[in-house]
């Protein structure tokens, strides 16, 4: 090793202990009952939307926002909904899942 060369056993996390958010001014908020989760080798897409019944045997799914993100991001997120969810469960009462069905998208 040379001098002044650091190994990973030097490198320490900084822990942060205080965070301040702030509402940028072109916040937006969205009500979603639909996502769409695609992946590849260097990210996560979520698309997320409003199902509304066009006719008893079509919906259309208006896409509203896509978020991206890393697989790590999304592997924290993953852990910190799973987390919410026990919480909310067990706090107020267990969530009823419907099954899913996936009916055949078209693209408009």
């Amino acid at each position: 090793m040379t001098e002044g060369q650091i190994t990973p056993s030097d490198r320490t996390v900084t822990e942060v202990t205080t965070a301040t958010k702030v509402e940028a001014p072109t916040m937006q908020t969205y009500y979603c009952n639909s996502v769409d989760v695609l992946t590849s080798v260097y990210d996560f897409t979520l698309t997320i939307g409003q199902m509304r019944a066009s006719s008893p045997e079509a919906i259309v799914i208006e896409q509203q926002a896509r978020v991206i993100m890393s697989p790590q991001h999304m592997k924290v997120l993953a852990k910190l909904l799973t987390e919410k969810v026990a919480v909310y469960e067990e706090s107020i009462a267990p969530i009823p899942v419907m099954p899913i069905v996936s009916p055949q998208l078209t693209e408009a």
